[in-house]
């Protein structure tokens, strides 16, 4: 087998893991939250209105306010966090908590290595690169995302890794 162009090894604990995930969360997610919000926020204007020409009491107006602030929040905030924290459950519970990883990246494949599981990856597989502070988030065409941690590079460096993804 030839050697790898670069290697990078690190264990995946449940912060690098949410790290991760809201990266994700955020870039499928945030469009969605958005428009909720947005919606939200139109609600709450139509209901102001018909408040003040009915001639209701402003308090109807203030209440109206946090009930649709606290759903905002709920949306952007927790789903995203419950949803992070649920997938870190499920790894967890699968491979028994922090978990070894290592990928190395070949010419034209990279290859996870976790968990005595080895899974081969081909570069135009890859539809984007997500990157958080301390790392590379190669999200497959199936949705599958390979996590690498910036500053765990044992060979190659990271440009490397990003010039092989976007050939």
């Amino acid at each position: 087998m030839m050697e790898p162009v670069a290697e990078n090894r690190y264990t995946l604990t449940k912060e690098l893991f949410t790290e991760g995930m809201r990266q994700v969360i955020a870039e499928n997610y945030g469009k969605t939250a958005k428009r909720a919000v947005l919606a939200l926020l139109a609600a709450w204007i139509v209901l102001a209105v018909v408040t003040i020409v009915l001639r209701q009491s402003p308090v109807y107006i203030a209440v109206e306010a946090v009930v649709l602030a606290l759903a905002a929040l709920w949306v952007s905030v927790y789903i995203p966090r419950a949803k992070a924290r649920a997938a870190w459950k499920k790894l967890s519970a699968l491979y028994g908590g922090d978990l070894e990883r290592t990928t190395r990246f070949y010419e034209d494949r990279l290859v996870v290595d976790a968990a005595d599981r080895e899974v081969a990856l081909k570069y135009d597989e890859i539809s984007r690169v997500l990157r958080s502070d301390r790392l590379l988030i190669l999200i497959a065409a199936n949705k599958t995302g390979i996590l690498v941690k910036r500053d765990a590079f044992l060979s190659g460096k990271e440009e490397t890794v990003l010039a092989l993804v976007s050939a």
